[in-house]
């Protein structure tokens, strides 16, 4: 189990190459408590990631050194291996899942990886990482069991406490556990009554499950989109620290997720990832059991791929009554469509796109249904347009 010196040699060793990042006052996500951000999507490579990978690195002896690394990854310990390596002299290799995104595979290789594509999925890249590490001799870095990489990602807590020394929480994302882990162990050790939390997907909570267990447990299958915390096992030496330290596993669904992510964007001006935007999820969703206290969420990266960024955006706007789809019945005869039409303008909705539906089996001939998608101000709005709509003498299918 790492300690607070471990905590404080990695900062020492990778503070000429890491950014002091910003720790920001959310107006948008203070209410009963007073939140702040740390906006580690501001690091190098977009992601905390760095800051475990270079103490790694950097702690090689020349021999190993000389033998270059490898690991695994389909986004940012990959790129994060790759900047460290690249910094130290050594050369790398990063196995990728053929299904990553060519982006992320671009990226390795622009901080200076050799990327080799491997069939099937990110456990297969895994798998032939740790062959080839056996075989050719290459230093294999992990993103969980390594205790170096542990002491690395706890040096965000060490940066948190001493910027605002009066916090009351830490909210922390958690997939293997290992920058959870390492930021327990930095506030602890300096600030022993801060609460600390971890947050992960309710479609990826392993270590939810772990922790609410005592011990270990892998679940069969992920369903989420925060692909940086998609884990189905924790990590062992992590979940260690965790069970020790941390004062609560808390999880988020895709929606919430979706939400804070929107919010981030909207009126914080900073892009979040998926992974990163749990903690803003959880304050936003009141799920952080504290009341009237000094918050810090950990944004822990920033790299999200644009298609993606797109759906969530569509998805949060849906979940915030911000847009609205509304079905109704009606006869499908001249007028009837202009005066809906009318009377959606009037209740200050604006009409994005219009379906017919003449096709159902249940309803006259004389009939249709019509879909509006609709851009509204909030849930209020949606409301109205409802009631008016069926005031009106207009059918709304619940869907």
């Amino acid at each position: 189990m790492i300690n607070i010196e471990d905590v404080k040699n990695a900062r020492e060793r990778i503070d000429e190459v890491t950014r002091g990042t910003h720790l920001l006052h959310s107006m948008t996500l203070s209410g009963e408590n007073d939140v702040y951000l740390k906006i580690e999507s501001l690091q190098r490579t977009g992601s905390f990631k760095i800051r475990g990978a270079f103490n790694k690195v950097a702690s090689l002896t020349d021999e190993e050194k000389a033998k270059g690394t490898i690991t695994a990854s389909n986004g940012n310990h990959a790129q994060a291996v790759a900047l460290a390596s690249s910094l130290n002299g050594v050369k790398c290799k990063v196995c990728m899942s053929e299904k990553a995104l060519m982006s992320r595979m671009e990226d390795a290789r622009r901080h200076g990886a050799d990327v080799i594509v491997v069939p099937g999925e990110i456990e297969d890249a895994v798998k032939e990482a740790k062959r080839l590490a056996d075989e050719k001799g290459y230093i294999y870095i992990g993103r969980d069991e390594d205790d170096l990489v542990m002491a690395g990602n706890g040096t965000v807590g060490l940066e948190v406490i001493e910027q605002m020394p009066d916090l009351d929480a830490v909210v922390v994302p958690v997939g293997t556990g290992t920058l959870l882990a390492g930021i327990a162990v930095a506030v602890k050790a300096v600030k022993p009554d801060c609460k600390v939390y971890g947050v992960q997907a309710t479609g990826a909570s392993a270590m939810s499950r772990s922790f609410r267990k005592g011990e270990v447990v892998s679940i069969p299958h992920i369903n989420t989109f925060a692909s940086g915390i998609a884990v189905l096992e924790p990590s062992r030496s992590a979940f260690e620290v965790i069970k020790e330290k941390v004062d609560g596993i808390i999880t988020v669904t895709e929606d919430e997720i979706a939400s804070a992510m929107l919010a981030l964007l909207e009126k914080q001006k900073i892009l979040a990832e998926g992974a990163g935007a749990v903690t803003a999820a959880a304050v936003m969703f009141d799920k952080i059991p504290e009341s009237g206290k000094k918050i810090a969420c950990i944004i822990s990266g920033g790299n999200v791929d644009i298609n993606v960024l797109n759906r969530v955006i569509a998805r949060g706007l849906m979940m915030n009554d911000r847009r609205t789809n509304i079905t109704i019945q009606m006869d499908d005869k001249q007028g009837t469509l202009a005066r809906a039409c009318n009377i959606i303008s009037e209740c200050g909705g604006n009409i994005l796109e219009v379906h017919h539906d003449r096709g159902e089996s249940n309803i006259q001939l004389t009939s249709c249904y019509v879909t509006f998608e609709l851009e509204t101000k909030d849930a209020t709005q949606a409301r109205l347009l409802r009631e008016t709509l069926e005031a009106e003498g207009y059918q709304l299918v619940r869907q």
